[in-house]
């Protein structure tokens, strides 16, 4: 299992070691504020990832299309 944190849009660095680890699951730690769907940030690993909301991501009304889920 792969916990990263706050990724502020930079998912790059999590992907990274993702692809270095391959974990059999991700969970990303709030602040995600993708600037894209999550679904299509993180590919083929979006199966195996779960993720905490932060404030970053709840403060914007656009959230829910940006994590794929609703409310």
């Amino acid at each position: 299992m792969l916990f990263c944190g706050d990724p502020h849009g930079q998912f790059a660095p999590c992907l990274s070691r993702v692809e270095q680890v391959r974990p059999e699951h991700i969970v990303l730690l709030g602040d995600q504020a993708p600037d894209r769907p999550l679904k299509v940030i993180l590919g083929d690993w979006w199966q195996r990832t779960w993720f905490i909301l932060g404030n970053h991501d709840t403060d914007a009304p656009e959230y829910p299309s940006a994590t794929g889920k609703k409310c």
